[in-house]
């Protein structure tokens, strides 16, 4: 569990975490946001263009997480602002420590390690469903 009250909390994720990437359209610095949310109240909101390079960090929204037993949920309000004009995405869960630690994609990227940021694999956003965050 990260330490400190809940809210923004950069390095996220080195814990448990829920990760939602959302892409823009494809051009030289391609703008994505990446919103990642944790089961104690802490979350993290990056802007970024261009493969890993952030620029916005620890961004503000509404987030609040229950535990209940093994399971969690967060429910988190983005403002529109925040986002890219969506045409990709993907979203990632991490959890567990050391050799338990476990990756799970909704659209699995190749590769002999974890690597969230590969927009290339991501999938096509549906146009039809407007994200609710």
């Amino acid at each position: 569990m990260p330490s400190g009250a809940p809210g923004t909390r950069d390095g996220l994720w080195d814990y448990e975490v829920v990760e939602l990437f959302l892409v823009g359209p494809p051009g030289a610095r391609c703008p994505y946001t990446e919103i990642e949310l944790g089961p104690h109240g802490h979350h993290l909101v990056l802007q970024l263009e261009g493969v890993r390079n952030t620029v916005q960090n620890c961004l503000p929204i509404e987030y609040a997480a229950t535990i209940d037993g093994s399971r969690w949920r967060g429910v988190a309000r983005v403002p529109a602002a925040l986002l890219p004009k969506i045409t990709t995405y993907n979203a990632y869960a991490i959890s567990g420590e050391g050799d338990v630690r476990r990756y799970l994609a909704a659209h699995p990227v190749p590769g002999p390690a974890p690597d969230f940021h590969r927009l290339g694999f991501f999938a096509d956003w549906p146009l039809s469903v407007k994200p609710v965050l």
